[in-house]
């Protein structure tokens, strides 16, 4: 040495040295080697025995050395090559690097940094207050306590960290890691192996890995990416996101934002406070009791979210979704698979659906757009709107307002407690037991209403109209197709329908306006108007009062009970057994009455007329056309005839005044009083 140093080879024994002030270098040594209070650099080469350095001042080197090697409270950097045993360090002050050693490897309370490559063997450090880099460790390695940033490279066995209060890296690790109250962002890239985590407050970053991940009561946002298997998360506060993991996602109680990207496997999700969206999910997810919004994009596979409490957003879905006991708004857009949505208690909204929908029993507003499957609906509490719906609908007990618009399929409502209001449906409609008012504007199918029990209107209908014990009012107008009522209780009005018309037995009034089709009514038990009918009319077994305004058809009444008015009628008029007062006022076409059994009144009708058996006083005024009165009972007037008159077995008075034709009686039992007529020949036979 040029300087004073101290040099050491070959010796076998024990060996101590205390307080050298230089340098010192051992070589070869085969025995226990001490060292106490160095102030200089120390370098061991090929020693085999333990070796102890104490409260050394500079640094230290240490290679090949085949026993366990100590260092206490060494202030200086420390460099250990190729040992093969044991390594414990106290309290040492600088940087510490560690190659290929081959035991277990033990630092305590070190305050530098800290490099270990390729050691076999556990390493467990504690208490650490400087950075930590470990490359390519095959052992078990444990972590407490420690105060800077960890960074762990290719490790091949167990990796436990405690209590970390600075930044962890993990990278390629193959085997367990479990990470324990870590306090800084911890970051795990290409990990094969199970991976847990408790109680972090940092920020936690997982790429690639492949294995189980658990994670439990962190605070601060998690990032997985890419995960190769089932991943857990338990009572998290801070935001969760997760990008193409592969195998089940099962998260816990967290209570700050989760998102998930493109997973592959099933996702479950449990008393989540926080908003979440979910996106490009492979597999079944189910969501359990969320406090904050959920948004879901492109899932394909099933997803049941049960008693979530916040808005929830779907978006393109491709399985089945179910929704049980929701407590916020629902959205849904453009899924590909059933739904079925149980006791929800906020609004709900779908959007361009392709599957079947079910919702039971939900509590808030319905609103449906342009689903394309099966819709149907228990027990809602609250309105419904569904707008361009493409397959059947079915609505069971809503309790609130019901709104369809442009349905393109099946429609059907029972027992509903709200007004119902559809636009523009295209497909068949039928409802049934309803109890609030319904309201249809311009449907392209056939529509049957059962046993409803609110105020009924129909605008544009185009299609077959059916409607069964109604008990409330009905109008409808501008019907294309037949119509059919039975039993209703309520007024039945009608307005421009242009197709046949049916009733029966209904006990309220019905108003008819400007129908084109032939209207047929049965057994009706309040009063008919008909205003401008296009076709033929046929009324049997009325019970009220009829009239008829402007109609251009065919008239044909049976057996009406009340009194009958007919105003500007143009086509034959026909009716029998009438119970009640008759009175036609200008009908043009000709007129026949069977069996009338009351006054019958009419005035200025263009036609022939003919009376059969009529019990009951007959006035005839201005009428344009033969008249031929067959049995009547009953006073018979006729006022300003201007076509011939003939009157057969008639058993009352006959009064005629001021005819323009002739008139022939035949076989009369009551007195002739005659008016002059026009003074031309043969105008008066008389036959007894």
């Amino acid at each position: 040495c040029t300087m004073k140093c101290y040099a050491f080879y070959g010796s076998i024994g024990p060996v101590s040295l205390y307080w050298l002030d230089g340098p010192v270098s051992l070589y070869g040594l085969i025995g226990p080697v001490s060292l106490y209070g160095s102030y200089g650099p120390v370098s061991l080469y090929g020693s085999i025995g333990p070796v102890s350095l104490y409260g050394l001042d500079d640094p230290v080197s240490l290679y090949g050395s085949y026993g366990p090697v100590s260092l206490y409270g060494s202030i200086g950097p420390v460099s250990l090559y190729g040992l093969d045993g044991p390594v414990s360090l106290y309290g040492s002050y600088g940087p510490v690097s560690l190659y290929g050693s081959y035991g277990p490897v033990s630092l305590y309370g070190s305050y530098g940094p800290v490099s270990l490559y390729g050691s076999i063997g556990p390493v467990s450090l504690y208490g650490l207050d400087g950075p930590v880099s470990l490359y390519g460790s095959i052992g078990p390695v444990s972590l407490y306590g420690l105060d800077g940033p960890v960074s762990l490279y290719g490790s091949y066995g167990p990796v436990n960290l405690y209590g970390l209060d600075g930044p962890v890296s993990l990278y390629g690790s193959i085997g367990p890691v479990s990470l324990y109250g870590l306090d800084g962002p911890v970051s795990l890239y290409g990990s094969y192996g199970p991976v847990s985590l408790y109680g972090s407050y940092g920020p936690v970053n997982l790429y690639g890995l492949d294995g189980p991940v658990s994670l439990y009561g962190s605070i601060g946002p998690v990032s997985l990416y890419g995960l190769d298997g089932p991943v857990r998360l338990y009572g998290s506060y801070g935001p969760v996101s997760l990008y193409g993991s592969i195998g089940p996602v099962n998260l816990y109680g967290l209570d700050g934002p989760v998102s998930l990207y493109g997973s592959i496997g099933p996702v479950s999700l449990y008393g989540l406070d926080g908003p979440v969206s979910l996106y490009g999910l492979i597999g079944p997810v189910s969501l359990y009791g969320l406090d904050g919004p959920v948004s879901l994009h492109g899932s394909y596979g099933p997803v049941s979210l049960y008693g979530s409490i916040g808005p929830v957003s779907l978006y393109g879905l491709d399985g089945p979704v179910s929704l049980y006991g929701s407590y916020g708004p629902v959205s849904l857009f453009g899924s590909i698979g059933p739904v079925s949505l149980y006791g929800l208690d906020g609004p709900v909204s779908l959007y361009g659906s392709y599957g079947p929908v079910s919702l039971f029993g939900s509590i808030g507003p319905v609103n449906l757009y342009g689903l394309d499957g099966p819709v149907s609906l228990y027990g809602s509490i609250g309105p419904v709107s569904l707008y361009g719906l493409d397959g059947p609908v079915s609505l069971y007990g809503l309790i609130g307002p019901v709104s369809l618009y442009g349905l393109d399929g099946p429609v059907s409502l029972y027992g509903s407690y709200g007004p119902v209001s559809l636009y523009g449906l295209i497909g068949p409609v039928s409802l049934y037991g309803l109890d609030g008012p319904v309201s249809l504007y311009g449907s392209y199918g056939p529509v049957n209403l059962y046993g409803l029990d609110g105020p009924v209107s129909l605008y544009g209908s185009i299609g077959p109209v059916s409607l069964y014990g109604l008990d409330g009012p009905v109008s409808l107008y501008g019907s294309y197709g037949p119509v059919s009522l039975y039993g209703s209780i309520g007024p039945v009005s009608l307005y421009g329908l242009d197709g046949p018309v049916s009733l029966y037995g209904s006990y309220d009034p019905v108003s008819l306006f400007g129908s084109i089709g032939p209207v047929s009514l049965y057994g009706l038990d309040g009063p008919v108007s008909l205003y401008g009918s296009i076709g033929p009319v046929s009324l049997y077994g009325l019970d009220g009062p009829v009239s008829l305004y402007g109609s251009y058809g065919p008239v044909s009444l049976y057996g009406s009970y009340g009194p009958v008015s007919l105003f500007g009628s143009i086509g034959p008029v026909s009716l029998y057994g009438l119970d009640g007062p008759v009175s036609l006022y200008g009908s043009i076409g000709p007129v026949s009455l069977y069996g009338s059994y009351g006054p019958v009144s009419l005035y200025g009708s263009i036609g022939p007329v003919s009376l059969y058996g009529s019990i009951g006083p007959v006035s005839l005024y201005g009428l344009d056309g033969p008249v031929s009165l067959y049995g009547s009972i009953g006073p018979v007037s006729l006022y300003g005839s201007y076509g011939p008159v003939s009157l057969y077995g008639s058993y009352g008075p006959v009064s005629l005044y001021g005819s323009y034709g002739p008139v022939s009686l035949f076989g009369l039992s009551g007195w002739l009083l005659r008016t002059p007529t026009i003074n031309r020949p043969g105008s008066l036979r008389f036959c007894s």
